[in-house]
């Protein structure tokens, strides 16, 4: 399994009560699973997300990703497994505005030592297939939201990660760039990546393999 989630718990303080964003989850995902996550504001998605990318620690349990407990490892050793294996799409768009599009997207490559012919070639076929190769010398606040969106998703899957990790990727995206979104996605699960995808819309549950609903912190 490339990832494996046991007993996963997150729980938090509302006044004087302990709230489970995260109640109890057993998950497990393989090579070429596109798994969408539906539920309503507040069921704990992103929360879930969120620690399956190592970002926020679980109250108690385990995430192994390609036979790694994440949680086992050092901040330093989990940033560079996650820049190495885990691309992460968080739902704002997070580019850095003193850089361009382009320099947004090579820089988890760059972190990866690759060379620079493969760093700018990889960067391109990227930014083309997402329908933004024009756009690579622009800064982000130059771009539309969902220009933002689809450049923040290039770089999430530049260095080819064994884990694609995506919170509402489509939320500013009209239909037909939702739909090159969509297949890139597919075409990137079909390859033997696993996708985890969390969205709102029920329009777009066919391109995944595997269909889930998060309510009050349980995965069903």
């Amino acid at each position: 399994m490339l990832i494996e989630v046991n007993h996963l718990t997150r729980e938090y303080r509302r006044g004087k009560n302990n709230v489970q964003a995260v109640d109890n989850i057993h998950f497990t995902a393989d090579k070429g699973d596109f798994v969408i996550i539906k539920g309503e504001s507040g069921s704990g998605k992103s929360t879930f997300l969120s620690m399956l990318a190592g970002l926020l620690h679980p109250t108690s349990g385990s995430v192994f990703v390609i036979g790694k407990n994440i949680y086992e490892l050092s901040d330093k050793e989990l940033s560079c497994f996650r820049n190495s294996h885990i691309g992460y799409i968080p739902q704002g768009h997070e580019l850095l505005s003193e850089l361009t599009v382009y320099e947004n997207v090579v820089l988890p490559q760059r972190l990866y030592r690759k060379t620079y012919s493969d760093i700018n070639d990889n960067a391109d076929k990227l930014l083309k297939k997402l329908g933004i190769g024009e756009l690579r010398n622009s800064y982000p606040c130059e771009l539309s939201g969902g220009e933002r969106k689809r450049a923040a998703i290039a770089r999430a899957i530049a260095n080819s990660p064994d884990v694609i990790l995506a919170d509402e990727p489509t939320n500013d995206l009209d239909g037909n760039n939702t739909a090159i979104v969509l297949e890139a996605f597919s075409e990137i699960a079909k390859s033997g990546t696993v996708v985890i995808m969390i969205t709102h819309d029920n329009h777009i549950s066919s391109y995944g393999s595997r269909i889930m609903t998060m309510k009050n912190g349980k995965l069903v």
